[in-house]
């Protein structure tokens, strides 16, 4: 799996048309704005959020193509300071996992805990400081867009001269097209279809997890492994009994 993300050091990789202003290659011409990326690169330093309770499939093949793609990438795990029914994974345990997921293959990454804080500016600002310098930052959450939209630019004047960082969604780095959907789970042995491809959610593995469903399919082997070597399903279970029985329906919109 992991060759089928690695990028092809011999091919230069078009840079977004919305990023060329601030981007160029080697041998191009570049104005006092720009900065020349290496010709298998086209982000500076990104920063991605998330939770990785626990991480599934579609989160460690993003990371994958975002270290292929990026100079440098800090990986964010929200919620840090929590350990509950939401955050049923320790943070030395999510970092774990990550860093199984990518350690051996990749050196331009570092991960970093993100506790939540009930203000926004104040998280904000905390996120700004442990991360900076960064150049990208990405997200589909539309609560994280916003924040992220209202500290975009300094003085909240918008222009080239005072833009903070751009804002990536998830499939300008991994298309789409490669992010896994389900359309049957494997239910007391027998496979039971989805009336709708469902996208592989961290709701949906833990509910997978819950109903004994075959949740070992949408996470990486090596996650897996370290999961079942820890028991930690057992804990899952304890934390979420109210998702055992629950429809698969209930998590078709889940992202």
């Amino acid at each position: 799996m992991k060759e089928k993300y690695k990028v092809n050091k011999m091919t230069r990789i078009e840079i977004p048309r919305f990023l060329e202003y601030k981007y160029a290659h080697p041998g191009e011409e570049v104005n006092d704005y720009q900065r020349i990326l290496p010709e298998d690169k086209i982000f500076g330093e990104v920063v991605t959020i998330m939770r990785a309770n626990p991480p599934h499939i579609n989160h460690t093949n993003m990371l994958r193509k975002l270290c292929d793609k990026s100079v440098f990438v800090r990986v964010n795990l929200g919620s840090s300071n929590k350990f509950n029914e939401k955050n049923p994974f320790k943070i030395e345990e999510r970092e774990k996992m990550i860093e199984l997921a990518l350690k051996g293959n990749y050196n331009n990454y570092e991960i970093k805990p993100l506790p939540d804080l009930p203000d926004d500016k104040d998280w904000f600002d905390n996120l700004y400081e442990i991360n900076k310098p960064f150049s990208e930052i990405i997200s589909n959450n539309s609560y994280d867009l916003r924040v992220y939209r209202q500290f975009q630019f300094d003085g909240g004047v918008r222009s080239i001269d005072t833009i903070r960082y751009e804002i990536l969604q998830p499939e300008e780095a991994f298309p789409k097209e490669n992010m896994l959907y389900i359309d049957r789970v494997k239910m007391n042995g027998k496979y039971v279809s989805t009336r709708k491809p469902m996208y592989v959610s961290g709701t949906f593995v833990r509910a997978a997890m819950v109903n004994d469903w075959n949740w070992e399919d949408f996470v990486d082997k090596k996650i897996g492994d370290y999961i079942k070597k820890n028991d930690l399903v057992s804990r899952v279970k304890q934390f979420l009994p109210n998702l055992k029985g629950v429809p698969l329906e209930a998590l078709e919109e889940d992202r």
